[in-house]
């Protein structure tokens, strides 16, 4: 797929109808007065420094409703994200049912609303939902509403997770990376953290990379669900006192001494947050 039809043009999205977002909002189901064990959120409350309360008042953006977008997209769902919002210009494909949020009905739709629509049901903390058949770089030039408290990358592309790091270090809010390997035997998270290094500083090759989509790559769902995991736990560390050490992380299923983690450090000469030196 060339740059060119990689999503709609800007020009096209202004006049697009996607502009206008499917909103939906999960039930949210109330607990038996003066029994508060049977609370929908009470197992998760338990967990040492997770607040319900600060998740409830979080919005996430996340870019890319496909494998690994649905996998996070689902758990911020089922734990009672206060808002939800969803980027994806693409359709669903016959290819996408083995791993994605997805069902037979869906194939030909937008990824977006019908990822959004999946959701709904699986949601019982009154999550509100709204959902965008856009390209994350469109849906900026057209001045959608991607306010949020942190955004999560999903998406397999160079050029858009550039985009990302740039949107996150302009609005000051942490941004989260997950990606696999070409062959589906790896997958790395990178926490951009607020005046902490940003992706380019990680994955420096990316910074000046072209587009890079990946159809027909090997994918494989039992990944994204370990990834999808290990994003979910990044976000709750960010606002929670959920602890953790790192903000890189390499996941290798098949053998344990290849997963990783550990801290990047900012790049002076980073193009995307690099300070340059007066002469």
């Amino acid at each position: 797929m060339s740059p060119e039809s990689d999503g709609p043009t800007v020009e096209e999205a202004i006049y697009d109808p996607a502009l206008t977002p499917l909103i939906l909002r999960c039930v949210k189901l109330q607990a038996d007065e003066d029994v508060n064990e049977n609370s929908v959120e009470d197992r998760q409350k338990r967990v040492p420094g997770f607040r319900q309360q600060t998740l409830a008042a979080l919005t996430v953006v996340v870019v890319g409703a496909g494998a690994l977008g649905g996998e996070i997209a689902e758990g911020l769902v089922r734990k009672g994200v206060g808002t939800l919002k969803l980027l994806d210009f693409d359709t669903v494909d016959a290819t996408n049912l083995n791993r994605q949020f997805f069902f037979i009905r869906d194939v030909h739709h937008a990824k977006a609303y019908a990822l959004a629509r999946n959701l709904e049901p699986h949601g019982a903390l009154g999550t509100r939902i709204l959902a965008w058949n856009l390209a994350f770089e469109n849906a900026q030039a057209a001045g959608v509403d991607l306010s949020c408290d942190v955004i999560v990358s999903a998406v397999d592309d160079a050029q858009t997770r550039i985009a990302i790091a740039r949107f996150a270090l302009e609005e000051r809010i942490p941004a989260i990376y997950g990606g696999a390997s070409q062959k589906a035997d790896y997958a790395n998270l990178f926490v951009q953290e607020v005046d902490g290094p940003c992706f380019a500083c990680a994955f420096a090759e990316e910074a000046t990379g072209q587009r890079t989509p990946c159809p027909g790559s090997p994918a494989i769902k039992d990944l994204f669900m370990q990834l999808g995991g290990l994003m979910l736990y990044a976000i709750d560390s960010l606002f929670m006192e959920r602890r953790r050490t790192w903000n890189l992380y390499g996941l290798c299923p098949s053998d344990g001494d290849l997963t990783t983690s550990g801290r990047v450090e900012k790049r002076p000469d980073c193009p995307i947050c690099g300070r340059t030196e007066p002469p």
